[in-house]
């Protein structure tokens, strides 16, 4: 095992004289060697244990998948044979039972639910060969699809009640080597549905998937460096940069030669897709044949990860690096780039918390032999991000409609507006902590965060209820006896409130609260029965001393909910974004997982 220390290089910044750069830290692990000319690459809990395992399969032949042990202990187990794909597929719950399967191009894997002791089950679906794979919905039916690009064409595969038949097949349009894996499919428009990136321009999704307008618009994509075969090729991930409400568009060069590579966001200028602004974040770089946004840093921002490929590198006689580009600001104005690996040949990288420590780690291998590396992240903290900005990772459904919005967790009814109550409920469970979170909730709903959970939705909510006469950052019992402790409520509206507040007065709410937009609500829970406090944007909210029985173990789950009934009227949501966690004692254990947790 080696120590690899992030390097300042280079800010992109006019005019910013000094700055607090992140010192990452990553430990790289060399965990096994097997295989060549590889791709299908996710990382996936494989075995429900908890923990994300790293798919990997090489091109018309074998896939495996690696079972995570420990840094330097990954167990190999052959997923199936014989893969009718190049670089393209994605591991993702095909058929509905709840395992994690496996698409790659022409063919599909069952997950046999005893993943440690037996193969997966291959079919033939009908599909085409792809150097791109991404499960989305296309049709706006609520259920993934298969979205598929090959040299000569691109198409997307709905895949019926019975997957073991061909799935259905829609063509798009015309293709290029690469363009929208990883994360190159989404809601470019605004409009609600999933259009797809394809280099310098987008695929417009008409409404249900079955006519698609090409829009050739993105000017500032058009000299990715590659040639013939490759000409046009990028990795690309659809994400809200500016965090200005609509999304944006992150590529990265694929298949280009030494120094002919660039990263750029592009700005949707007008939240619809019709005009983009090329921003640059590097250039001069190798084959940039990776790509993965997350916060590395857990500061509560997007960040981005991207390496060096087969076709080149930027270091010394074409070493091959590794990079973090730091988003310092929070709204893609700066950029630090930090070299975190070098030596290494970086294609179709993935990133995820594969230790369940609470910081992102990253896996990749080479196009060009079996190396297959594990990029332990251990950068320090003082607290742990538990959400992720990109998908909800790291947490269970029980009900509700949970989605990822601008980079925050938004939580809707399950079908909004029909009454039913839900929960997201996290992996991890906390003992004495204190937690920081930013929340937008729209007026006249009704919602919160459970601490302590058992994972039913019990525990101690720290109360969001945006309604007349309700509470904010009050501490309510939830399923525990029903006690509410609070100073103030809200009046007839958001910008006002009635009672006692210690912290500020009434008056002051205006200053103290944000309305219509992000605010951050703190809160510690500490002790059994606890002491819960809580504050608002800074200023001191409300506090629970808990005395008499003990209501709740002294260690549990995070949970947010959508209330039950008319108090979530169709087309209200809530966002959480930004949760972090810091423990404030060491010496209590967790809990066993919920036995009576529904996941749907």
């Amino acid at each position: 095992m080696k120590q690899i220390f992030l390097i300042l290089i280079i800010l992109f910044f006019s005019g910013l004289q000094s700055v607090a750069a992140t010192e990452f830290s990553f430990n790289t692990h060399v965990f096994a060697d097997w295989g060549n000319k590889q791709g299908q690459t996710s990382l996936v809990d494989i075995d429900k244990d908890g923990d994300l395992d790293w798919v990997v399969g090489q091109r018309n032949n074998e896939i495996s998948w690696f079972e995570f042990q420990s840094a330097n202990t990954w167990i190999r187990h052959t997923l199936g044979p014989n893969a009718l794909t190049d670089v393209g597929g994605v591991a993702f719950d095909i058929d509905g039972d709840g395992w994690i399967d496996q698409a790659s191009g022409g063919t599909w894997y069952k997950n046999p639910e005893t993943p440690r002791v037996n193969p997966f089950t291959r079919y033939t679906n009908g599909a085409i060969k792809t150097h791109d794979n991404v499960a989305a919905d296309m049709d706006g039916d609520g259920k993934l699809d298969l979205v598929s690009m090959n040299d000569d064409t691109l198409k997307w595969y709905k895949i019926p009640s019975d997957p073991t038949s061909n799935w259905v097949e829609t063509t798009v349009g015309s293709s290029v080597h690469g363009s929208f894996s990883p994360r190159g499919v989404g809601d470019i428009d605004g409009d609600g549905d999933n259009d797809i990136v394809r280099t310098t321009g987008w695929y417009k999704n008409e409404g249900n998937g079955s006519t698609w307008t090409w829009l050739e618009n993105i000017g500032g994509a058009s000299d990715p460096g590659g040639s013939g075969q490759f000409d046009d090729t990028t990795r690309s991930w659809i994400f809200d940069i500016d965090l200005d409400g609509d999304n944006d568009i992150v590529m990265a060069t694929a298949d280009t030669p030494d120094s002919d590579g660039w990263l750029r966001w592009f700005e949707n200028e007008n939240g619809d897709g019709s005009s983009w602004l090329s921003r640059s974040i590097a250039s001069g770089k190798g084959d940039l044949h990776s790509l993965a946004l997350a916060d590395f840093d857990n500061d509560g921002d997007i960040d981005i990860f991207t390496g060096e490929g087969p076709m080149g590198g930027s270091g010394p006689s074409g070493l091959r690096r590794g990079f973090i580009f730091e988003n310092v600001g929070g709204t893609g104005g700066a950029w630090l780039e930090h070299i975190i690996v070098e030596g290494y040949e970086i294609h179709e990288a993935q990133a995820g918390d594969v230790d369940g420590d609470g910081d992102i780690d990253i896996v990749f291998k080479p196009w060009n032999g079996g190396e297959q590396v594990f990029l332990e992240n251990v950068t320090s903290s003082e607290y742990t991000r538990i959400d992720t900005g990109v998908d909800i990772s790291g947490w269970s459904e029980a009900g509700g409609l949970w989605t990822i919005e601008s980079g925050a967790i938004v939580g809707q009814q399950n079908p909004p507006g029909s009454g039913n109550i839900g929960f997201l409920i996290s992996d991890g469970a906390y003992g004495d902590f204190e937690i920081i979170f930013d929340v937008w909730a729209d007026w006249d709903i009704d919602t919160g965060l459970i601490t302590r959970s058992d994972g039913s939705g019990n525990g101690y909510q720290i109360t969001i209820d945006m309604q007349n006469s309700s509470t904010i950052a009050d501490i309510y019992g939830q399923g525990i006896g029903g006690f509410l402790e609070g100073d103030f409520r809200f009046g007839s509206s958001e910008s006002q409130i009635v009672g006692s507040p210690s912290g500020f007065s009434t008056g002051d709410w205006l200053t103290v609260w944000n309305v219509d937009g992000w605010n951050e609500i703190r809160a510690t829970v500490i002790g059994n029965p606890p002491t819960v406090k809580t504050w608002i944007n800074g200023f001191t909210a409300n506090e629970y001393v808990g005395s008499g029985n003990v209501l709740m173990p002294p260690s549990g789950f995070i949970a947010l909910q959508v209330h039950e009934g008319n108090q979530f009227p169709a087309g209200k949501k809530v966002r959480f974004r930004n949760i972090r966690v810091k423990a404030l004692t060491t010496d209590l254990d967790p809990p066993a997982p919920p036995t009576n947790l529904i996941i749907d």
